[in-house]
C-alpha cells in the first residue's frame, strides 16, 4: 500500500512540473497548449517507465526505493531543459529533510 501512494503522489508531482512548461511551448509552436502538456507529461512518464522497466529486468523486482529514483530521474531531465524545475532540485537538495 505505501508503494501505491508513493507512485500516486510522485506521478501528480511529475504530471505537475511536466504539463504546464509543455502547456507553454504548445501554446507557441502548435497554437495547442494540451497537446504541449499531453507531449511533455509523456515524455517525463517515459522515463519513469523505462527506469522501473530496466530495474524489473534487472534485479527481478522494483522496490519503493526504485520507485522514489525512476521519479528522481524524470525530475533531473526535465531539469536538463527547464530552468525552474533544475532550481527547485538544487534547491531540495540544500534542504535537509524531516522524519
Amino acid at each position: 500500500m505505501k508503494a501505491i501512494k508513493s507512485f500516486a503522489l510522485r506521478a501528480l508531482g511529475t504530471v505537475m512540473f511536466s504539463a504546464v512548461p509543455g502547456a507553454g511551448v504548445g501554446a507557441v509552436i502548435t497554437q495547442d497548449w494540451l497537446k504541449g502538456a499531453e507531449i511533455a507529461t509523456a515524455a517525463s512518464f517515459a522515463v519513469v517507465i523505462s527506469y522501473l522497466g530496466v530495474m524489473l529486468a534487472w534485479n527481478g523486482t522494483a522496490t519503493l526505493i526504485d520507485i522514489q529514483e525512476a521519479f528522481r530521474t524524470a525530475a533531473a531531465k526535465a531539469g536538463d531543459s527547464n530552468t525552474e524545475v533544475k532550481e527547485t532540485i538544487a534547491h531540495i537538495s540544500e534542504t535537509p529533510t524531516q522524519g
